[in-house]
């Protein structure tokens, strides 16, 4: 009902709505009431599932080590995540404007092996947990376990810093992802779907 109510007080301020994203219960029912009451077409985009981890399972180690990226490392990263935001057809900043806020935050860690290999980041904290974002390997670099190293190194470390959790969102098309995080300790929590409306 709280949804059906949104949905409707959206449409009667008059508010454009190029879709939704959340969890995929929340979402269905938003789509359906505003294709009800908008007449808009509902295509279904990614699915994603949130998971979240309090002990993290040590991998495999694949030699090397993490490493906080330094402003020598820009230029990798913004080809990196140039390549990230294409394959995972994300929409919003430009890879230059998140790699200058990832820099200046000291939130990008690479795994070296010695040169760099691998990249995670992170993000959104909230009270008790914190967001893995932005885990990119090279194709040439895939296979090694460099990523699985570097999400759990990461991980490990924002929990050592008092988190009580870490959390991130794997798209479900991806099976290698999601079995490489469940292999680490994240345990899933629910289900998340994108709705785009034309």
């Amino acid at each position: 009902e709280a949804v059906d109510a949104l949905a409707a007080a959206v449409h009667d301020a008059g508010m454009a709505v190029p879709g939704v994203t959340g969890p995929r219960t929340a979402t269905e029912i938003f789509s359906h009431s505003w294709a009800r009451m908008s007449g808009a077409i509902i295509a279904e985009g990614m699915t994603m599932r949130a998971y979240q981890v309090e002990h993290i399972v040590p991998p495999h180690d694949p030699g090397g080590f993490a490493e906080v990226a330094g402003e020598e490392d820009r230029e990798l990263l913004v080809r990196w995540i140039t390549d990230f935001v294409g394959e995972a057809g994300i929409d919003g900043q430009s890879p230059e404007a998140i790699v200058h806020a990832a820099l200046t935050s000291r939130r990008f860690w690479l795994w070296k092996n010695p040169a760099p290999v691998s990249v995670a980041g992170f993000c959104g904290p909230t009270p008790h947990g914190i967001r893995i974002n932005y885990v990119y390997t090279p194709s040439e670099h895939r296979g090694h376990g460099y990523a699985s190293a570097n999400v759990a190194a990461l991980s490990q470390r924002l929990l050592d810093q008092g988190r009580q959790f870490v959390y991130l969102f794997a798209d479900q098309a991806n099976p290698t992802s999601n079995a490489v995080y469940q292999r680490l300790g994240f345990q899933p929590v629910c289900d998340y779907a994108e709705y785009r409306f034309s």
